[in-house]
């Protein structure tokens, strides 16, 4: 199985990212057509951004236990989410389920506005452990803008 890869400029440089749907059941709205780069420096399955957890409407007030996690130099606080599915489409259109046993919301650590800023923008983040768990093997060729997922059936 195939799972093709989009190749653009995310902040601020080239990256290969998936496009998918995240549902959920604390979510009142699923998230579709959000993308996430594939980070092979972060060892988390899917952290996501500030902006997605408002997309979806994320109960933050009813939301326990919170977590911070270092990211990108820095650390956020992150909500764990759990019996979450992630829907994709493989090379032949075929729909790909995905069902991670935690994804996290980004949000703020800090009333400060550039933090809140920082954290809304920050983009979606597939780690390492989501290459593991599914068994993926990521093939990236940045020169002629190509990237997948791999995995032998």
């Amino acid at each position: 199985m195939i799972i093709p890869l989009h190749v653009g400029n995310i902040a601020g440089c080239k990256r290969a990212y998936l496009t998918m749907t995240l549902r959920a059941p604390q979510c009142r709205l699923p998230i579709k057509g959000m993308t996430a780069i594939i980070d092979t420096g972060s060892p988390y399955y899917l952290i996501l951004s500030y902006r997605e957890a408002l997309r979806s409407h994320f109960p933050f007030t009813k939301s326990k236990p919170k977590e911070i996690v270092p990211i990108g130099g820095g650390k956020i606080e992150v909500h764990p989410v759990k019996n979450a599915i992630i829907y994709t489409k493989d090379l032949e259109n075929k729909l790909i389920m995905l069902k991670p046993q935690a994804v996290y919301f980004s949000t703020p650590t800090s009333k400060r506005q550039d933090r809140k800023i920082e954290t809304y923008s920050m983009p979606n983040l597939l780690g390492v452990e989501f290459l593991e768990v599914n068994r993926f093997k990521f093939v990236f060729d940045p020169a002629n803008d190509k990237a997948y997922l791999e995995k032998e059936d």
